[in-house]
């Protein structure tokens, strides 16, 4: 990596340093970067993260620094990639990114039908 990509993944890292933990950090980073909430971060949206972060950036700078984030080259830089660009460990082992979160969310809504005689009730609470 360029030493204008690392100097710009530098301003990053220090930008949500102040965050209290690494689940804030990467909160943090997504609501700047990920602009259309899909968990992923393409790079028309890292451009835009850098520049609204005031961070000086080149093109070729840009470049190199979504290939040295987007590990699986598909494009995007996922949630696990960006634990790893920022030099953070994921919550746990299993991490993948979203859907764990999604899991987790489909086990506690499970939990909660079951207070329900049918979806439709639990669904009105929910909404």
């Amino acid at each position: 990596m360029s030493h204008g990509a690392e100097q710009i993944l530098a301003k990053v890292k220090k930008y949500v340093s102040h965050y209290k933990s690494q689940q804030e950090q990467i909160i943090g980073l997504l609501r700047i970067f990920d602009l259309d909430n899909d968990g992923l971060i393409s790079y028309l949206e890292l451009v835009d993260g850098v520049k609204s972060l005031g961070i000086p950036a080149k093109k070729n700078d840009m470049l190199e620094l979504m290939e040295h984030m987007d590990k699986d080259k598909d494009g995007f830089i996922t949630q696990i990639e960006l634990y790893k660009a920022m030099d953070l460990k994921p919550m746990h082992e299993g991490y993948q990114g979203t859907s764990v979160s999604i899991d987790h969310v489909l086990q506690k809504l499970k939990k909660g039908a079951e207070k329900y005689h049918n979806i439709g009730e639990y669904v009105n609470v929910l909404f």
